[in-house]
């Protein structure tokens, strides 16, 4: 059986974004959906508006019901990265790590990532940190924002 995630990201990466979170419940009757989607060109009104209107009807036809309350964002400048398919998505960008072995962040950009690791570059040469390692990681756009 196909789970919503594996039906409604094909159409959200169909026109162009990387689906980065979906959540969904049931709330008396209602069925609450947000739906967290990211491009390298970025993720406005517009692109939030092209995912509702796309995704709406679907919705009404894979949960049978016209009773849906859809959300559509971006990750924001400080998401944090609640999985390992994230680091993957944000491949490219500034990261913030939190480690268990250190009380220090390490910063750096992610260079490329696997089930099991992410590589950050950092001024000193990339370094590769297992998941496991990992107390918390989020996007950092202090470096891009100029």
């Amino acid at each position: 059986m196909n789970t919503l995630l594996d039906q409604v990201a094909p159409v959200v990466e169909g026109l162009g974004f990387s689906l980065v979170e979906l959540n969904y419940g049931n709330t008396k009757g209602t069925h609450q959906t947000r739906v967290i989607i990211y491009s390298d060109q970025g993720v406005g009104s517009d692109e939030c508006a092209l995912v509702y209107r796309t995704l709406l009807p679907r919705l009404e036809i894979i949960l049978d019901s016209r009773d849906i309350h859809l959300e559509i964002s971006s990750p924001g400048l400080d998401r944090k990265i609640k999985s390992p398919r994230e680091y993957e998505i944000f491949t490219g960008k500034q990261v913030r790590l939190l480690l268990r072995d250190s009380q220090d962040w390490i910063e750096g950009t992610i260079s490329q990532s696997n089930s099991d690791s992410v590589t950050i570059h950092q001024e000193a040469g990339e370094t590769t940190v297992p998941f496991s390692n990992i107390v918390k990681g989020q996007l950092d756009y202090k470096w891009e924002v100029k």
